[in-house]
């Protein structure tokens, strides 16, 4: 019994010992997305997510005019 209250006592200690950098998570920051539905987050991330798969600067300028 006396090892696991100071089991517990620890993992408490760790766990306040954590709190300040858990804190300084923001959930702005948080962006789910598909792998089939380009992210449509940002002009950068549509410009990368949609031209992913292209290798030519053609299938790049081909693959933004089609998805406008």
């Amino acid at each position: 019994m006396k090892r696991l209250w100071i089991a517990f006592v620890l993992f408490a200690v760790s766990l306040l010992a954590a709190a300040p950098h858990a804190a300084e998570i923001r959930l702005d920051d948080l962006k789910i997305t598909s792998n089939r539905a380009p992210d449509c987050s940002s002009l950068k991330s549509i410009v990368e997510s949609v031209t992913r798969q292209c290798k030519t600067d053609d299938e790049k300028a081909i693959a933004i005019y089609n998805f406008g």
